[in-house]
């Protein structure tokens, strides 16, 4: 929205040959100032003034404007009506046109203590009369602070004209502050009820795009009678937070995990908190100065929050879709900053803070679908996680009944095992046996020890007293060491010869301890059903789909057809035994992500395969 521009020539703007039907023009600030001088027309009109400063830029560099007159004759068609508007200067205007006063914002005068300082935006109707010239008179007076009192620029066109840029003008400043107040104040609410701290940051990063625009802040939000006194601080401290309100959203999007972090982030957050008080302390002759304080704060922390980020995506080499979001955000903000910086003196839409709040609308959509993903993100982690912990429970569980019954089976041949024991030492005792006996004694003390030591352990877990079920990266020829110490003897017994084979370097994401009792229950199975035969329990790599296949091959007399269609339901058994130990593997592989299945059973023997996943290369 560019409107073309008009220059004064020492003091008198030529709008004769100008056709204002269709168009707005742009004045130009460069009106004559008579400096510390209340000038009337009757004043100009006896002569008796100062000559007039011209480079108002090149008298601010060294002076500060505290009151004056600005002067401007405009030339046109006889019996014209025209209209200015625009900002007052700051911070109190009188408008005298052909000496007539028509406008009047605060009070104007030559002393700080009797000024009334206010600003707004103004409408000065103009009627060019029959001499073709109309004079316009601007008196002024900041005692706010050292850098005002400059006229900014002023909109002339036809009443209509001006009246309609005024409309567009105010809906467009409602249309975007209202947007961003209320994204601020749906933002607020998710924070207070997700308790997320990024959604709290970005309610008052919304808030302040959207009070950053004066003419919002002024016209629509505060009541016309609001002291300067309140509002202009308000609005210092709104420009000097807003850096800083970027900078927590930041923080809160890309929180610190380390205790150094956490501290340079209090340290920070306490620093701005202590100059934002002081926007309310300090006179407003140092509320600049506040201001590019607050700002320098702002340029470490920045550094030390892209060092951070950018260090962390260097390190995970991965920018995700909320990133990006997030990334485009700022850098549209940055733009419409920049954009309002370099052509705020050229184009007139960005004049006043206009163009600010449409990148700030962008960058609220930008940053809240970027929150939203990440929300979503944690919730799918969330369900996640209380799906997996359900699974651990229910695997804890399973495995706490499995453990029971497997100590229960095992104190049988404890019993027996002693008993013999106690029959062959007193043999001894009687010198009733041969060297044989005495080997075979120690064996069976050895066993029972072991198995002694395998019962109280087991029932210490099914009591709670051990932790909770791990998954973690295991050894597979680990695993499968072992189950052969364990189940070798048990073998022994009835002849039959125990081996296992594993792939080396084999490693799986499982519970070290429950994996074993799979292994265990099923080779024990195998054992019942096999007399001086072969049990094989091997365990190799399945490329394809990431898992390890384990295998228990015995050469036994096999399961009927019949039988193996229930051989996994709990509490069904074909020899009498508890129906427990193959339904309780099952359950115990499915939890750890994989399948189990009788492979093979016939006269011959029977297979039995069951997967796990492997750990990730």
């Amino acid at each position: 929205m560019v409107f073309p521009q008009l220059f004064p020539q020492d003091g008198v703007l030529d709008v004769t040959d100008v056709d204002f039907s269709d168009e707005i023009y742009t004045v130009d600030n460069l009106w004559p100032l008579y400096h510390e001088k209340l000038y009337t027309s009757a004043d100009f009109a006896s002569g008796d003034v100062i000559e007039p400063i011209v480079g108002v830029g090149d008298f601010l560099k060294e002076n500060k404007l505290t009151y004056g007159t600005y002067r401007l004759i405009i030339k046109g068609k006889p019996n014209q009506y025209l209209a200015f508007c625009g900002y007052s200067v700051d911070y109190a205007t009188r408008v005298f046109v052909d000496g007539i006063e028509v406008v009047n914002i605060g009070n104007v005068t030559d002393n700080a203590e009797t000024q009334i300082p206010k600003t707004g935006f103004m409408t000065v109707p103009i009627h060019i009369g029959e001499s073709g010239e109309v004079e316009v008179i601007y008196q002024f007076c900041n005692f706010v602070h050292k850098d005002a009192g400059t006229i900014h620029d002023t909109f002339l066109s036809t009443t209509e004209n001006i009246e309609q840029y005024k409309t567009d003008y105010n809906l467009a400043s409602l249309v975007f502050g209202g947007a961003l107040l209320a994204f601020a104040l749906y933002f607020l609410l998710n924070a207070l009820i997700q308790k997320r701290v990024e959604y709290a940051f970005f309610a008052f990063c919304s808030l302040l795009a959207a009070l950053r625009d004066q003419n919002f802040l002024t016209e629509h939000l505060l009541p016309p009678d609001t002291s300067l006194y309140f509002y202009y601080p308000l609005g210092m401290l709104v420009v000097s937070l807003l850096p800083a309100a970027l900078l927590f959203l930041l923080t809160g999007l890309y929180p610190p995990k380390k205790k150094p972090e956490k501290i340079i982030a209090t340290v920070y957050a306490a620093a701005i908190g202590i100059m934002s008080i002081l926007h309310f302390v300090v006179s407003t002759y140092n509320l600049p100065t506040v201001c590019v304080v607050t700002y320098c704060l702002s340029i470490p922390y920045l550094i030390y929050m892209l060092y951070r980020i950018i260090s962390h995506y260097v390190k995970i080499k991965k920018l995700e879709l909320s990133d990006y979001f997030t990334i485009g955000g700022y850098v549209v903000l940055f733009a419409a900053v920049l954009a309002e910086a370099i052509l705020g003196n050229e184009i007139t839409f960005v004049t006043r803070g206009n163009l600010f709040p449409i990148g700030a609308l962008i960058f609220v959509l930008f940053i809240s679908m970027a929150i939203g993903i990440r929300v979503r993100k944690d919730e799918a982690s969330l369900i996640e996680s209380q799906n997996k912990s359900k699974i651990l429970e229910q695997l804890n569980e399973t495995n706490k009944e499995f453990l029971k019954t497997v100590a229960h089976e095992l104190k049988t041949p404890l019993a027996v095992m002693s008993g013999y024991a106690q029959l062959t030492n007193m043999q001894l005792e009687r010198h009733a046996t041969d060297e044989e006996t005495s080997d075979n004694l120690k064996t069976i003390q050895s066993e029972a020890q072991r198995l002694g030591n395998i019962v109280t352990s087991l029932a210490d877990y099914s009591d709670g007293k051990t932790t909770d079920i791990i998954f973690e990266s295991v050894s597979a020829e680990s695993v499968l060491g072992r189950v052969f110490a364990i189940c070798n003897p048990i073998c022994e017994k009835k002849k039959n010869v125990l081996s296992v084979n594993c792939d080396n370097k084999l490693n799986v994401i499982a519970s070290q301890d429950t994996l074993v009792q799979i292994c265990v229950n099923l080779i024990v199975n195998a054992n019942k059903h096999t007399e001086s035969g072969n049990i094989v329990l091997s365990v190799k790599r399945d490329t394809e789909k990431s898992f390890a296949v384990f295998s228990v091959i015995d050469s036994g007399s096999g399961i009927s057809p019949d039988a193996a269609e229930h051989i996994f339901e709990r509490g069904y058994s074909a020899d009498g035994g508890s129906g427990l130990g193959l339904a309780v593997c099952k359950t115990a592989v499915e939890m750890h992500g994989g399948t189990i299945r009788l492979e093979k059973s016939d006269d011959k023997g029977t297979v039995f395969v069951f997967t796990i996943p492997t750990e990730e290369i």
